[in-house]
């Protein structure tokens, strides 16, 4: 009974096949669902793996900044010191992500850990209460004040890089 449904279903689509080819087809759509369901049980553990090394390195600074350094410019010391376990974490999570969001991920990384969005050194300025009323650079004036938003900007970066990690 079984058979003959799928076998007649194929018929409506290819009624020019053969009869063995619809064995072909079952098989090969079964291998590409178990493939499916392999990468997305192997990205909800990554996800939560990814998640669970996030917080507890930054416990008592994310989600909320309950224990944020006094001397709030050593913060920087804080988020270098945990940078190679968070980096190590980064790439094990980005490995399962499918190709498409790889991409934003890593910038969402680089944003987090480097102010002007260059991969290449650290810095987290942008975390610290910081105020200038005019600055020239490259021959464009602006200014800028972080001293009301340093820890909201902390918190909307790893927001955004936990936001590829969604457990349902």
């Amino acid at each position: 009974m079984k058979e003959t449904f799928i076998k007649d279903s194929l018929n409506i689509f290819f009624p020019q096949l053969p009869a063995w080819s619809s064995f072909i087809i079952t098989i090969c759509v079964i291998l590409v669902l178990a493939a499916v369901g392999m990468f997305i049980a192997q990205y909800f553990t990554a996800s939560r793996k990814f998640k669970s090394i996030l917080l507890s390195e930054l416990k008592g600074l994310y989600p909320t900044p309950s224990n944020w350094p006094e001397n709030e410019f050593s913060i920087d010391d804080i988020l270098r010191e945990k940078f190679p376990t968070l980096e190590a974490a980064v790439t094990e999570f980005s490995d399962v992500l499918p190709f498409f969001a790889k991409t934003y991920f890593l910038k969402a990384w680089i944003k987090y850990y480097a102010e002007y969005g260059e991969e290449y050194g650290q810095s987290y300025h942008q975390y610290m209460p910081l105020s200038c009323p005019e600055v020239i650079n490259y021959g464009v004036k602006s200014s800028f004040d972080t001293t009301k938003t340093y820890k909201s900007d902390f918190k909307k970066h790893l927001d955004h890089l936990l936001s590829f990690a969604k457990i349902i």
